[in-house]
């Protein structure tokens, strides 16, 4: 999934709890990439393809979860 501050977060904590493996990617690399494809059609749909894409052919880190102490700390702000 793409970084989105805090809407992301939530959603990557509960799917890392559930143990599924989750990736959260800077929004930027890929618009890039999508740049690079030449892709002329920009829907959520042809984005979330994009995004799993990336994610299948470039190397992606693991998403880890915050401790109960970072989120409540993520959460104030």
């Amino acid at each position: 999934m793409e970084a989105t501050w805090y809407y992301h977060y939530r959603l990557a904590q509960f799917l890392y709890k559930q143990n599924i493996i989750v990736s959260v990617v800077n929004p930027l690399s890929v618009k890039r990439f999508i740049q690079m494809k030449l892709a002329k059609v920009k829907t959520d749909n042809s984005d979330a393809k994009a995004i799993c894409e990336n994610g299948q052919i470039n190397d992606v880190p693991l998403y880890n979860a915050l401790t109960d102490v970072q989120s409540e700390c993520f959460a104030i702000v």
